[in-house]
């Protein structure tokens, strides 16, 4: 570990980022100089080339070692400023760092934080929010807080129940039909989302209605992004009923559809760190958190 060049390091990763010297230069705030001279003793310590000497143009063409390096230097480098971030965060006792998902985020958690920040004044919340559903939980984190079902490797548990209902805008119900049964849903744009517990051949299932082929329609990674979809009158969205409770009370999102919602038991997960020592704002903030889904 004594002998690493972490400058080293630092410049190669910034020059694989950017495909350049120079762009690199600026990323770091030092001369293109010092940056390429960085690159050059890496390569000589290594004893291979990082960059193809042959095929230097506007943007440079890494040699398979200098791909290699480059990934694995990148991601070493990322996983080093998150750690320093979360101390810095986590310094005082009153800070705590929240991993959650965008769509929860956005549609349930932010809503109510101004709430909390009345309850709980002296608690520092941060987000770190990961749009994939493969993304690892931030072990760093002092709360997880996830869409379901729980990940089998994980200890965290069911704190929140939801519900699945057909919703669009006002204009899509009145330019479409105004459509008030779910036999008519087979005539609509359906959006899609690529929640595995929100899609529509699952509210087919347990409906019971014969939507037919579902394969076509336009998708999304994101559900907060599917309900934007849906509030703009671009289809129908299989929404949670716990996202739209704002669009809902707003007239943005209408739900005309008669006895179309279904349970979606068990929908969202929570972990702590800590174990039994868990401090007191994480607590603080899980007891509020329990308390909001239950209302």
């Amino acid at each position: 570990m004594n002998d690493l060049p972490l400058n080293a390091l630092r410049a190669f990763s910034a020059v694989y980022q950017t495909a350049g010297l120079r762009s690199a230069a600026r990323k770091l705030g030092v001369g293109h100089a010092s940056i390429a001279r960085q690159v050059r003793e890496l390569e000589t310590r290594l004893g291979v080339a990082l960059i193809d000497p042959e095929r230097q143009g506007r943007s440079l063409v890494f040699t398979p070692y200098g791909h290699a390096l480059g990934e694995r230097a990148r991601s070493a480098l990322d996983e080093l400023s998150a750690a320093v971030r979360d101390v810095e965060e986590r310094r005082l006792g009153n800070a705590i760092l929240v991993d959650t998902s965008p769509s929860f985020a956005v549609r349930w958690l932010l809503p109510r934080l101004k709430a909390f920040k009345t309850v709980a004044p002296w608690v520092d919340v941060s987000l770190n929010v990961e749009e994939s559903r493969s993304a690892p939980v931030n072990r760093s984190a002092d709360v997880v807080l996830r869409m379901g079902p729980i990940p089998g490797e994980q200890r965290g548990r069911a704190f929140m129940n939801d519900a699945l209902l057909p919703v669009m805008s006002p204009d899509y119900w009145r330019d479409n039909g105004q459509p008030t049964v779910m036999e008519a849903l087979t005539k609509q744009r359906l959006l899609h989302d690529r929640d595995p517990q929100a899609t529509w051949q699952h509210w087919a299932r347990l409906t019971g209605v014969a939507l037919g082929d579902t394969s076509g329609g336009t998708r999304f990674t994101s559900a907060d992004v599917l309900l934007q979809a849906a509030e703009r009158g671009l289809g129908v969205a299989l929404a949670r009923k716990r996202f739209i409770e704002e669009s809902l009370r707003a007239g943005i999102l209408i739900a005309p559809i008669e006895g179309a919602m279904i349970p979606l038991p068990d929908a969202y997960w929570s972990l702590l760190s800590g174990g039994a020592r868990v401090r007191s704002a994480v607590r603080t903030f899980s007891d509020w958190i329990l308390s909001e889904a239950q209302k």
